[in-house]
């Protein structure tokens, strides 16, 4: 305190040295100011920086995301396009394997006559057997490939694609059968004209034939709704005349008749021709309806318009 008014008093005694100290004084105070201002400054700027810097790396990140979000919705844009592309084979395989499966079956039936050497009927009857394979595989790609409502619906059209196939091949086998024992027959025939003795009993062909025609007559007068060949209760008339067609059977030449065609045969007089039964009608309805029902169910599972072909 006494240092303080001593300062004073020189300071009033010495005008002059006054405006010098208190300059050097007043230069002092700025100085030392100055530091504690320059160090917030200093960290004003490094925080700016630092949000900068922050700013930048959100930034950056952002981009990335937005790249990466693009790059997962191209690839899968790729990828349905790529799994309706498949589904779409699929579908269309199996569609395909029946519809061949069952023209082929169809057209065999009209070849059941005898302008095919026998080499070119077995031919074309073992065609049958690679198409059914065909149409197994396809719909197993389904299974795999396909949506659920597709591979439910695939099954009905499978099965009831062999049933009408089979329904055509075994017509064309019987009418095939009947053709070439019609054509035995007309042998029989030429023969006999040709001969000035006449037989005291019908040429085996003919007579085999003959046998055959009353035993189908006689079935249709015992109807039943199975097969006589199966049952244990045979009306004595169907069994009297089934005996006739055996032992007609065994008059005739060997190798003349296969096994399978004399089947067919006896098919013949038994059962209904297959494919005029009611029951093929009613399987080739369902069969239609099958078709119909697998290719709207398919336009819907690759989101197709209804007219726009699978």
């Amino acid at each position: 305190m006494l240092k303080g008014i001593t300062t004073a008093q020189s300071l009033r005694q010495d005008p002059g040295m006054d405006l010098q100290g208190i300059g050097a004084v007043s230069a002092s105070a700025v100085a030392a100011l100055g530091i504690p201002i320059a160090v917030i400054v200093g960290r004003w700027q490094m925080r700016g920086a630092s949000e900068s810097a922050r700013a930048g790396v959100a930034q950056a990140e952002a981009t990335y995301r937005a790249a990466l979000d693009a790059v997962r919705a191209e690839t899968s844009a790729t990828y349905v396009q790529w799994r309706r592309s498949t589904q779409r084979e699929a579908y269309v395989a199996f569609l395909l394997s029946a519809h061949q499966l069952l023209a082929a079956a169809d057209l065999l039936t009209g070849q059941a006559n005898l302008t095919l050497a026998d080499e070119s009927w077995a031919a074309r009857k073992a065609e049958l057997g690679p198409l059914r394979t065909a149409l197994l595989n396809t719909q197993l790609i389904v299974t795999l490939e396909g949506s659920e409502d597709l591979v439910d619906l695939s099954v009905p059209l499978r099965d009831l694609t062999f049933k009408v196939a089979r329904n055509y091949e075994r017509q064309a086998e019987i009418g095939r059968a009947w053709t070439k024992l019609t054509r035995m027959c007309e042998e029989e025939n030429l023969s006999m004209g040709a001969s000035a003795v006449t037989p005291p009993v019908a040429p085996p062909a003919t007579f085999l034939r003959a046998a055959l025609g009353q035993l189908g007559r006689k079935v249709r007068q015992h109807p039943t709704d199975g097969d006589y060949r199966l049952l244990e209760d045979v009306p004595a008339e169907v069994a009297q005349a089934a005996e006739v067609v055996s032992q007609a059977f065994a008059a005739l030449p060997a190798v003349t008749i296969s096994s399978e065609e004399r089947v067919r045969l006896l098919d013949m007089q038994y059962l209904e021709l297959p494919a005029r039964t009611s029951e093929h009608d009613r399987q080739t309805n369902a069969l239609k309806q099958a078709r119909k029902d697998f290719i709207k169910a398919a336009r819907e599972d690759l989101s197709l318009p209804s007219n726009d072909p699978i």
